[in-house]
């Protein structure tokens, strides 16, 4: 095969034709230059099999063919073979320490294996030896953001931005990051940043589906759904296989209240993938708001397996098949976030009447409630070691929390009509009657108005300045029930709206949660949003209106004023997101 051959063959290669290469390269001789440029063409191509093939017979004719040596770790990293990747990437940094684009590509590796320590000192020796290339910079900074350690990750970005201001990977990088701290922080702010670094992204690399389909999660979870929306059916367009375009689609759907649709939606991405699981959450999660509890139970066990999945902590016994346990107890363990747990735990009254003996491990605050409660249960603090003594045979079977939905099946029977299941302390519930009725004569009504959950805080909170129609009734004593630094707004929108209003100024609305429940207990009515206070007034029976955006929350159902698993709460629906003055309107029509 003659040089010029080869040159042209070269060419097409680097000038993005690597078929026209094989073709040029047909029946040419096993030479070291024919093999290199057709395993370099077969790689392009994705013909990793093939390509690693080519070089492994190069490097069995020359082990020193360093380049070959490369080409064949990034099909082997391709391919999955981390390890092989590794020693050969290794191999050629042996002799060619200074060859950056092997320290990148070894970094790429090690990330994928998780060996971040050694990840992070073959990128800082790479700093060191290169500080002015940004590649190195921004792997660390990628290192970092999937470790969690997002604050070293966004110093490093903020540097690169400021030295290239049109470093889209960067901006985009940088955005995934002030996501991530939005949603841990529970801080509107950040993932409003988030949406302008996409945007910006996007902008300067409009090609990029990465950016959109990021920009779109953003715009989600700020509850902007109707754009979130709009771009990704645009990206569905393009893209009608893409599983997170429907992930996506379906998460803006189910904020609009569009359940139908959102659940095709997660279907569409199940069949795209059926391991992922974060759309068979999602399905879990719409198809128990459509009341499709069969289905949602059984795939609700997804949430093992999604991002910030509940903590496994298995017990030396066998799981709860919702059979009979004619000896020992079922031990059941928290998961759950405390308004989910407090739902749970209304099915133990249905397991012991089926004569099964309960022993619950649970927030520690919920302690004595809960063994108040169900006074035949053992009732332990989560991590208590005394469940370790209880010995093997003390302990027939474990049920995480969660699992109860699938194996209690508390939607084959309607609840209680008593509708109560938690007992307060009755001397502080009393305690609390005598000191408002002392305060005022009228309706005795609790209010809550935020919620801080991570990813649906946002579209769950009502504002408190917006509630001046209910603040305006004249007949009744408004108090807070408010978890969190609270006090100063609850009393400044009282006043301006010149309502009768108390806040105990010794009570712990988030800790002791013994006091909150006796105080709710003593309550004419709680007027609450979606967060722990509206669980706890239904596991104790109060009538309770819970303020719901079109966004459902399973438990609360999707239609209707009737709670599935409350019999004292009345649900209150917004017909849009942020739609919160038809709500309010019905709540001051109501008092």
């Amino acid at each position: 095969m003659t040089p010029e051959t080869l040159q042209k063959a070269y060419q097409a290669l680097t000038t993005g034709r690597p078929d026209e290469t094989l073709r040029m390269l047909e029946g040419g001789p096993p030479a070291l230059p024919v093999l290199l440029l057709r395993g370099g063409a077969l790689a392009a191509l994705q013909r990793y099999e093939d390509a690693t093939r080519v070089f492994e017979k190069v490097l069995k004719k020359d082990p020193g063919q360093l380049d070959a040596a490369y080409n064949l770790a990034v099909c082997q990293q391709a391919l999955g073979r981390f390890h092989a990747a590794r020693k050969n990437l290794s191999l050629v940094l042996k002799k060619q320490p200074d060859n950056q684009q092997a320290m990148l590509t070894l970094s790429a590796v090690l990330s994928e294996m998780g060996y971040n320590d050694e990840c992070e000192a073959l990128l800082k020796r790479a700093i060191e030896f290169a500080p002015d290339e940004q590649r190195f910079r921004h792997n660390l900074a990628f290192l970092y953001y999937q470790s969690g350690r997002y604050d070293e990750a966004a110093d490093i970005l903020a540097k690169l931005i400021e030295e290239c201001p049109t470093q889209s990977k960067a901006i985009g990088l940088m955005g995934k990051i002030r996501m991530a701290q939005g949603q841990k922080r529970n801080d509107r702010a950040l993932i409003e940043e988030a949406v302008a670094l996409f945007d910006r992204g996007a902008e300067l690399d409009p090609q990029s589906e990465e950016m959109r389909v990021d920009l779109g999660h953003a715009l989600n979870a700020l509850h902007d759904s109707a754009r979130a929306l709009s771009l990704f059916e645009e990206l569905a367009r393009a893209a009608p296989d893409q599983l997170d375009v429907h992930q996506g689609m379906g998460m803006a759907l189910l904020n609009l209240g569009r359940l139908e649709e959102a659940r095709r939606c997660f279907e569409a991405a199940t069949a795209c993938d059926p391991e992922a699981a974060e759309s068979q959450y999602s399905l879990a999660i719409v198809s128990l708001a459509l009341g499709d509890y069969e289905t949602g139970s059984r795939k609700f066990e997804w949430r093992w397996r999604i991002k910030n999945a509940p903590h496994w902590r298995s017990r030396n016994a066998p799981l709860w098949d919702g059979g009979a346990i004619p000896e020992g107890r079922l031990l059941v363990w928290n998961e759950q976030g405390l308004g989910d747990e407090l739902l749970h735990y209304g099915w133990f009254g249905r397991l012991q009447d089926r004569g099964l003996k309960l022993a619950v491990e649970c927030d520690p605050r919920l302690v004595p409630l809960l063994a108040r409660s169900f006074p035949d249960a053992q009732v332990f603090p989560r991590g208590d070691p005394r469940l370790l003594d209880l010995g093997r045979g003390a302990i027939a079977a474990q049920c995480p929390c969660g699992d109860l939905l699938l194996r209690a099946r508390p939607w084959e029977a309607p609840p209680d009509q008593a509708g109560r299941y938690l007992q307060s302390d009755s001397e502080r519930r009393e305690e609390f009657k005598q000191r408002l009725a002392a305060l005022h004569p009228g309706r005795k009504i609790g209010i809550s108005w935020f919620s801080k959950g991570s990813s649906l805080g946002f579209g769950k909170s009502v504002p408190l300045d917006r509630w001046g129609g209910i603040l305006g009734a004249q007949d009744a004593l408004f108090v807070n029930l408010q978890y969190g630094d609270s006090e100063a707004e609850f009393e400044a929108v009282c006043r301006a709206s010149e309502a009768a209003h108390y806040c105990d100024p010794d009570l712990d609305r988030r800790e002791d949660i013994e006091g909150l429940c006796a105080l709710i207990d003593s309550l004419d009515l709680v007027i609450t949003v979606s967060n722990v206070t509206a669980h706890f007034a239904g596991a104790l029976g109060k009538p309770c209106w819970v303020l719901l955006g079109p966004d459902p929350l399973w438990h609360w159902g999707c239609a209707g004023e009737a709670a599935p698993f409350y019999t004292s709460v009345t649900t209150l629906r917004a017909s849009e997101l942020g739609g919160w003055d038809g709500v309010l309107a019905a709540a001051v029509e109501r008092l």
